[in-house]
């Protein structure tokens, strides 16, 4: 017993020396864990990769992490880089305290873990929701999340410049090299894997050596730290898992480095939600730094609505873009909408409510701001059924008025109806509020908008012309049918589509930098070229400057990804490379100006020539959209305007243009009597704010329903108190001086025993 008691004593005092040494040259007030993953309460999938970083003199050996009292200190370890990281799996849905404790003392942190089949921050989920993992390769869908086993295949790029199948066991004799943007050349190997996350089908490339293990703290060489994302382009409400159509096997990117990346619920011709979009990049650009490590900057790419895709992302979640590729370029989906709607609307008044008036389609085109109203033509076949509620939804179950009218309802809005809520039409039965149906609102809005204001202005069209529009123009209702009365919508959720980013603004865009490729369509398309310069507008008007977006416009380029594409490409790489090698303490838009590349800037490329200034093409003319053709500003940001009364009499300053409006005698007896009573609380404003057009409040949950809430700061960790103080708390899972006390502990009941 004699030789048990000395050891434990022996034990004993050594432990209690080891842990106190530390403690006199480092402090655990220094103490931090760190989520490196994502944001500490966004993390999904149960796993997170942490740093513990801890005060020069603090021994390591020393240090043990804890989760709700489960002992993960062996996850961790100082990796080759030099830092205490570690992979923690096995995460609760909720909330997970991690603890890393200290002789000296502890820390912790919060980490919020959520279901890899979503959501995180975007709220309740739409139903219902066609899982399409089979025809992706995938297998069956092992839940109602359509969750899937993940697949990883390896590739190589050829000596012959061709992408092929790489046999692992048999490694193939004619394997490319390529030398990514850091400098290191490698094999062009990569790795593919495909996967589930948020209810879609994400994929991923990225060249790997497949004869070392992947780990976040030794990432592969080959990867120059940095993530390639596409957009996928249109808007469409299929309700289903959808396909990541995107090609990740890019030569262009995957050979300096790029991880390239993309899923099928951002896609907005699936999915025409860009906060489930935002939220899915998120959730892949957390697989790939817990797979590989973290990552230095991710560029957006895609055009059309792979371009809304991006400028919604980086302004109602900035931070997860840091540059934009974009062509072809809408600043928003609801603005876009607007003109959609706008459209629709000015063509059933042309061809159905007063032909008679306007058989000249010039003016036609003039009342909409487009070049011709071919545009709007466009607009009505391709895009005017995102608004019908009887189409669009996977399995049948389709909304009809009387015969099912708690069906799936197709529409854009309620693809939405996480953001926007649901309103109950008023004739619903007791019944049928009960069964929680509920129809999405359309934030369409013209109250006030005086359609042809500037055709008007010009003597285009006559004022007989400008009055019966005006009066006859109608609205929408819920199921895209025409009302007589002007659409008007709650200013609440207004005010919530501008707070939440959902129209883009260059408060936040501000800190990404930008390169717009602006091909000339023709007259008669919709990827009208003035959507670019009203994103400028918006930057101008945020930051009075537009240095970090750059247009490149071409005209009659034959094939504008083989000219723009690589050019642009390597521009945005070299801007990017640059940001991140600016140590300097100033904010990040000043850094983006600084850094922008001086082949970087405005651009023409007429045919295979490139100048630095836009008006070298010819056909660099904006034109506009209907709003703006009715006065509102060139920024094209307001969804709801302010209201002004009209005056008395029709003013002769101009501004309801050269040609008096009758008295009242004659044929078009009281023209401005008709035009004041067809606005009776007024029109529109435009030298104010519009309704609801708040800043940008970045950030914004839905996780408690719809309108949103702001996330607020980032969690992090905190200290907890030290040993020796009156509310200490015992480090989780042992250390030191908790080892020390057991076993002295454990000394005084055997001497106990003993006597």
């Amino acid at each position: 017993m004699s030789r048990i008691l000395a050891l434990v004593a022996a034990i004993a005092a050594a432990a209690a020396t080891a842990a106190i040494r530390p403690a006199a040259a480092a402090s655990a007030t220094d103490l931090q864990i760190v989520s490196l993953s994502n944001r500490a309460d966004l993390v999904s999938g149960a796993d997170v990769l942490l740093e513990v970083a801890f005060p020069s003199g603090m021994d390591p050996e020393l240090l043990r992490v804890s989760v709700d009292g489960r002992d993960v200190t062996a996850a961790f370890a100082v990796r080759t880089n030099g830092r205490f990281l570690g992979l923690v799996d096995d995460l609760a849905i909720g909330d997970n305290t991690v603890t890393v404790a200290h002789p000296s003392g502890s820390a912790e942190l919060v980490v919020t873990n959520h279901p890899i089949g979503g959501p995180v921050f975007s709220g309740q989920q739409v139903q219902p929701w066609e899982c399409t993992t089979e025809r992706n390769g995938l297998g069956p869908a092992l839940d109602e999340q359509c969750n899937a086993e993940s697949t990883r295949v390896w590739r190589y790029r050829t000596t012959e410049g061709a992408f092929a199948n790489y046999d692992v066991d048999d490694p193939p004799s004619d394997v490319a090299t390529t030398t990514n943007s850091l400098g290191e050349e490698v094999p062009y190997v990569f790795v593919v894997e495909t996967g589930t996350a948020n209810r879609g089908i994400h994929r991923f490339a990225m060249l790997a050596d497949p004869t070392v293990e992947i780990q976040p703290w030794n990432p592969p060489r080959g990867w120059n730290g940095s993530v390639y994302y596409k957009f996928g382009a249109s808007c469409g409400t299929a309700y289903s898992q959808a396909d990541p159509i995107e090609n990740v096997e890019d030569h262009r990117a995957l050979s300096v480095g790029y991880a390239v990346a993309t899923s099928s619920v951002s896609v907005l011709g699936s999915n025409c939600n860009t906060v489930t979009s935002s939220e899915t990049l998120m959730m892949v650009k957390e697989l790939i730094i817990e797979r590989f490590g973290p990552i230095r900057h991710t560029r957006g790419k895609g055009g059309s609505g792979g371009s809304i895709g991006q400028y919604s992302t980086a302004t109602g979640y900035p931070g997860l873009l840091q540059g934009l590729n974009t062509d072809l370029t809408f600043e928003d989906f609801w603005t876009t909408a607007k003109e959609v709607a706008d459209c629709r609307l000015l063509l059933n008044y042309f061809t159905n409510t007063s032909p008679h008036l306007w058989p000249n389609p010039t003016q036609q085109g003039e009342v909409t701001g487009h070049a011709t109203i071919g545009t709007c033509l466009v607009w009505e076949t391709t895009f005017a059924t995102l608004f019908d509620p009887t189409t669009g939804c996977a399995g049948g179950d389709n909304y009809h008025a009387t015969d099912n009218p708690g069906g799936c309802r197709g529409t854009v809005q309620d693809m939405q109806v996480n953001i926007l809520g649901r309103r109950l039409p008023k004739d619903w039965t007791d019944a049928e509020k009960a069964a929680g149906h509920g129809f999405a609102p359309l934030p369409y809005d013209n109250t006030g908008q005086l359609y042809g204001l500037e055709a008007l202005r010009s003597g285009i069209i006559t004022p007989e012309q400008f009055v019966d529009l005006n009066e006859q123009i109608g609205g929408l209702d819920l199921d895209n049918h025409f009302t007589a009365g002007r659409s008007a919508v709650d200013p609440d959720i207004i005010e919530t589509l501008h707070r939440a980013g959902q129209v883009s603004s260059g408060q936040t865009l501000k800190d990404v930098a930008i390169i717009d490729i602006r091909a000339f369509t023709g007259n008669a398309e919709f990827h009208t070229n003035f959507h670019s310069f009203a994103l400028r507008d918006r930057l101008v008007d945020a930051q009075g400057h537009h240095e970090n977006q750059s247009i490149w416009y071409l005209y009659e380029v034959p094939n504008l990804p083989s000219i723009a594409g690589p050019e642009s490409f390597a521009e945005m790489t070299a801007w990017l490379d640059a940001i991140d090698a600016d140590t300097s303490g100033d904010p990040l838009d000043v850094k983006i100006v600084r850094n922008r590349p001086d082949t970087a800037g405005d651009s023409c490329i007429l045919q295979d020539q490139r100048t630095d200034d836009i008006n070298d093409c010819p056909a660099a003319t904006h034109f506009a959209d209907p709003l703006i053709a009715s006065g509102g500003p060139t920024s094209n940001d307001v969804l709801k305007c302010t209201l002004r009364a009209l005056p008395e009499v029709w003013p002769a300053d101009g501004t309801f243009g050269p040609v008096p409006f009758t008295p009242t005698a004659g044929p078009a007896a009281g023209q401005w009597d008709r035009l004041r009573a067809a606005f009776p609380d007024g029109v529109c404003d435009w030298s104010v704010p519009g309704v609801g057009q708040v800043p940008v409040v970045a950030w914004t949950t839905y996780a408690d329903g719809p309108g949103g809430q702001p996330l607020g700061p980032p969690p992090t960790s905190r200290v907890m108190a030290t040993p020796g103080s009156s509310d200490a708390p015992l480090p989780a899972t042992g250390g030191g001086l908790a080892l020390a006390g057991l076993v002295l502990l454990a000394a005084r009941q055997l001497r106990r025993r003993s006597s």
